[in-house]
Parts: structure tokens; sequence; C-alpha cells
């Protein structure tokens, strides 16, 4: 041991004073620092346990039909505060909470547990404006573009699908509605939605036949309120039907055709023809003759004309039946077995009518007249001529005048050399029309008109018919003929006068 000197002033020395002594060695601190550093140890370890226990990975549970990823929160009690007790302190916060990282499972927990589906919020946002008729408007807040939406994300979406075609048919009643109302624009236009939508969505057609049922009735109507003005040569009328339906269905060939016809009514060029109850006349064009407006029938009159007037009235007044020459013959080729129903050679009803003379052209245009209220009438000679003028004389066998065949036929040396495909008479309108909108002006049958020859016993014959030879292609000749006779080679034409 230590000895050390004691002068009374170190306590640690033995209590006589000035004298030396014997001293303890002082006690080890080791020990007493090993077990504060286990301590720390100790908390060190609990701390990292707490701290792993916290943060440690969780794995996502699988998502079973109707379950949730986030367990629902349970209804927690507040604490019960003493009313006595003083102001509690706030809680402290941990300063340093720890962030999660952006591939920490933890966080896709919470993102799936906050962020809105867009497909599921956007049908049912659509379906909430279907119900509140917001189809088209607000912009970007209505049925239609939410729906659009959803089938940009999801292109094969079915409910987005049923939902546009929910849209198309809402659009479809409404628009009934509009029509009962008696609003024609708003009643297209809702129409008009309604099949835009349904040609993209609605395959089975359903939807468009739905819109198009009323549609096509205001078609039919229009264009027969059309054809009544075009009865009455009302242009602006006619204008006016024919329009509403071609606004309706802008391809609809009756609605077109008609409001060409409209814009013609009552000037050169329009074809119409006369109906009453009894009869339908030969279809008619006018034209301008000698300054004035007359409607001029298109071909000569045909064997199924005169029919008509035959069972009617001609057989009970004409039936004594006049002679009838063959090939403009001399009086030795006339015969009475040949007649207007059997001329020597085939005919349809689409063929001229020939073997009528005269008094049989006059009796025809009355009967027509008192069928119809119109008064019709034979041509002048010098409408013919007006009418005929500038036509080409048909010796390229572009009408039926006496060509190769007929030659063949009857061993004529003066016949053209071509062949217009007929040896006899041919159906009207069989080869163009001549810009009057006339047929046959040339070849196929000649024509009685209404002038006298030097004496009345003749009546003027014009034109050239399937008989004319090459020295005999003028288009305006007139020749004449007895009156009280048919020809096989002569028929005629109407007039009905307008002006």
């Amino acid at each position: 041991m230590p000895r050390c000197w004691n002068p009374c002033r170190n306590p640690r020395c033995a209590p006589a004073a000035g004298t030396w002594t014997t001293q303890s060695p002082p006690r080890s601190r080791t020990p007493l620092l090993a077990g504060i550093g286990a301590l720390v140890v100790a908390g060190l370890l609990v701390g990292g346990w707490i701290v792993w226990s916290k943060f440690k990975p969780v794995e996502a549970p699988e998502a079973g039909p109707g379950s949730t990823l986030i367990a629902p929160l349970k209804s927690v009690a507040p604490p019960k505060v003493d009313p006595n007790a003083g102001t509690p302190e706030p809680e402290e916060l941990p300063l340093d909470e720890p962030e999660l990282a952006a591939d920490d499972p933890a966080l896709a927990l919470i993102v799936q547990a906050t962020v809105v589906n867009p497909i599921e919020e956007n049908l049912r946002l659509a379906g909430n404006d279907l119900k509140g008729l917001r189809l088209s408007q607000p912009p970007a807040r209505n049925a239609i573009e939410r729906y659009q939406l959803v089938l940009k994300l999801d292109a094969d979406n079915k409910r987005a699908v049923e939902g546009l075609q929910a849209v198309a048919r809402k659009f479809a009643e409404l628009a009934d509605a509009k029509l009962t109302e008696g609003k024609t624009p708003e009643f297209l236009d809702l129409g008009n939605r309604a099949l835009a939508l349904a040609d993209i969505h609605d395959p089975s057609g359903a939807i468009r036949q739905t819109v198009m049922r009323p549609r096509l009735g205001i078609i039919a109507k229009s264009i027969e309120a059309g054809r009544a003005a075009e009865a009455k040569w009302d242009e602006p009328g006619a204008t006016q039907a024919y329009r509403q339906a071609l606004a309706i269905d802008a391809t609809n060939v009756d609605a077109q055709k008609g409001l060409k016809r409209a814009s013609t009514l009552g000037k050169p060029g329009f074809l119409f023809l006369d109906k009453s109850a009894t009869v339908t006349g030969p279809e008619l064009v006018i034209a301008t003759v000698n300054n004035k407006r007359a409607a001029i029938s298109r071909s000569e009159i045909t064997v199924g004309d005169f029919n008509a007037y035959w069972k009617v009235m001609g057989a009970k007044t004409r039936a004594v039946r006049p002679s009838c020459r063959d090939r403009e013959g001399g009086i030795f080729s006339g015969s009475k077995q040949r007649t207007w129903q059997n001329p020597g050679f085939a005919q349809a009803d689409s063929h001229p009518v020939v073997c009528v003379n005269f008094e049989d052209t006059q009796a025809y245009v009355d009967w027509l007249s008192r069928q119809t209220g119109k008064r019709y009438r034979l041509l002048t000679a010098q409408e013919w001529r007006a009418l005929a003028a500038n036509t080409p004389d048909g010796s390229n066998c572009k009408a039926n005048l006496a060509d190769s065949q007929y030659a063949a036929e009857y061993r004529e040396r003066d016949a053209l050399t071509c062949s217009d495909g007929a040896v006899h008479t041919a159906p009207v309108k069989r080869f163009e029309a001549a810009k009057s909108g006339l047929y046959d002006m040339v070849g196929n049958v000649r024509e009685w008109v209404s002038d006298c020859d030097t004496k009345c016993d003749k009546h003027l014959v014009m034109g050239t018919g399937w008989v004319s030879t090459r020295d005999q292609l003028s288009p305006t000749q007139g020749t004449g003929f007895d009156a009280d006779t048919g020809f096989n080679s002569i028929g005629f034409r109407v007039l009905r006068e307008i002006d």
C-alpha cells in the first residue's frame, strides 16, 4: 500500500496529523462502465426491432370478388377528458418521419385506396348526364363526351357503347316530340344527332329504323304534295315540297327528279301527261311554236293509245272501217281486210297506229279532249314544219326509213344501204329524240296534219316514214292523201293547247 504524509490537510490520510500512514488503493471503475455499455446495446437492439417491425415489407393480399385492399376503419371512441385536469401537453411528433420509396408496396396500397378509377367515374357521371338530359351540352360535361372518353380508355367497354345507344334513342324520342309540336327543323336536327350515333354504335340498325320511320312518312307526303303541285303547274309549291323531302333524305331519287321537273314547269322541255278517272293521255312535251307554248305528244299515237279509245268509243262510232292501202299505193293496193289491228305486218302496243284515216284522227282528239277536259287537236302543217326544222334526215339509218332490210323485202332499188333494224314500223321512242324532246319527227310513219291539200277531199301528211326511200328524205315535206282512206305507213300525233 502507498504511504502518504498527513499534514492533517488530506482527509484520506490517517487522522494523526503530521504522521506517515498507510492508504488503501482506489476502487476499480471497469465493472460500472461495462454495465452501462450493456444497457446501451440492449436499448439499441430494442429500438432497432421496433423500427423494423414498423416498416417491414407488407405483401398486398389478393383481391377476391367484392374484397377491398384496405380494411374498413373501426370506430374508435374519443378519449375521456377529466374536467378537473389541466390543459394537457401537446403530443410530441417525431421529427424524422421516414419517407416511402416510389416502389414501396405500402405506397401502392395507399394509391389504390385513394385514386378514383376514371372509367367507373365517367360511366357514373355519364349516366347522371343522361338522366338529366345533358346529352351533348355543356362541353366536356355531357353524356356523349363522357362515354366517348371511356371508349378511348377501353375501346371494348360494353357499358359505354350501350350508353351511347341510349343517348341515340333519347335523341329519337325528343325528335318525335318536336314533330308532334310541328317543329320540323328541330325534329330533323335531333333525328340527325340520333343517326350520327346509331350509325357508329348500333350495328343492328334498329335505332336507324326507329328514326327513319316517321321521316319516310314525311318524305312520302312531300313527294305526293310535289306531284299534286306539278299537276297544277305550281312551281313554288312543287319546289318547296320536293326540297322538304330532300332535306330528310338527300339521296331520294323521286324527290331529285321532281325538283328538276319543278324548275321546268310550264316551260319548253317540260314533260307531263293528262290523267282523268277514265284515261291517261299520251306523254307530252312543251314546245314554243309560232311564239306560243303548246304541248306536243312526244311520239306518234300508239296502237295502245288508240286501243284505249277504241274500247270506249271507237268500236261504237267507227265500226265501219275504211279501206287501208299498202305502202301509200294506188287505189288497187287498198283492202278492207287491212285494219289498224292488222295492217299487214305484226305490231305491238308500242308501235305507231296506222290504217287510220283523217276522220279517225278527229274522232280520237275529240274523245281525248272530253275525257281530260283539255283541248287536243292535230298539228297544222306550219307547226309541224317548225318542229321538224333542223332535224337530221336519218340517212345514216338513225331513223326508221326504207333500208337494206326493206330493199330485201320489197326489192326496192332506191332504199338506203344501211340497216335501221326494222322492215316495217318500229316501237316509238326507239331512236334518239330531237332537241325539242320529240321522237320520230323523222321516219317510222308519216303523220296526218289538220291542213287540207288543194281541196279538202285530201289532207296533208307530213314528214317521212318506213317506206321513204333515199330520194324522199326531207323531214319537212308534205303530201296530200285521200282523207277517207287509211294507209299502213301513215299515223298521227296530237297537240294540246296551252296559251
